[in-house]
């Protein structure tokens, strides 16, 4: 609830000064489908369960707020046979925590769970969160030279 307190307020402060917040936060809403409207926007489709409404929208980028438990969505596997798996169950993930898929791509897939077969069982430690977005973050801007920051919870691995 803080977090999502803090986000409401930078909106909120961005629209005030004029500037374009360009983000949109869809709280029990389901995303149905997925698709690549060119190379550089994404169609989804969209089912708010309150209002009982679908809508069609269109984006650079898209964060799916999934929870703490793997919930791979119904629609996700139709992208299966297009990614590398370590083994029947475990994806191929890379350091950035990006899906790996057996062909080159400009949007990517991210996870922050299922991950100990690649990242060890601290890898979803929710004091870890910082690191990994500042990673998945730095891959987005595609800014591979900016440092991440080591100092960003009490547990030290080195």
């Amino acid at each position: 609830a803080s977090t999502l307190s803090r986000i409401y307020q930078e909106l909120y402060h961005r629209s005030v000064s004029g500037e374009e917040p360009s983000v949109l936060i869809q709280p029990m809403t389901e995303l149905e489908a997925i698709h690549m409207e060119d190379e550089q926007q994404l169609e989804l489709h969209l089912k708010q369960w309150q209002l009982k409404k679908e809508k069609k929208i269109t984006a650079d980028h898209v964060v799916l707020a999934t929870g703490y438990t793997p919930n791979i969505p119904e629609w996700f596997s139709s992208y299966e046979p297009l990614i590398e798996w370590e083994s029947d169950e475990h994806f191929k993930v890379t350091d950035d925590f990006r899906l790996v898929f057996k062909d080159k791509r400009s949007h990517h897939f991210f996870t922050f769970t299922n991950l100990d077969h690649s990242h060890g069982t601290a890898a979803t430690n929710l004091k870890l969160s910082i690191y990994r977005n500042q990673k998945v973050i730095r891959t987005i801007r595609g800014d591979t030279k900016e440092q991440v920051k080591q100092e960003t919870a009490f547990q030290q691995f080195e």
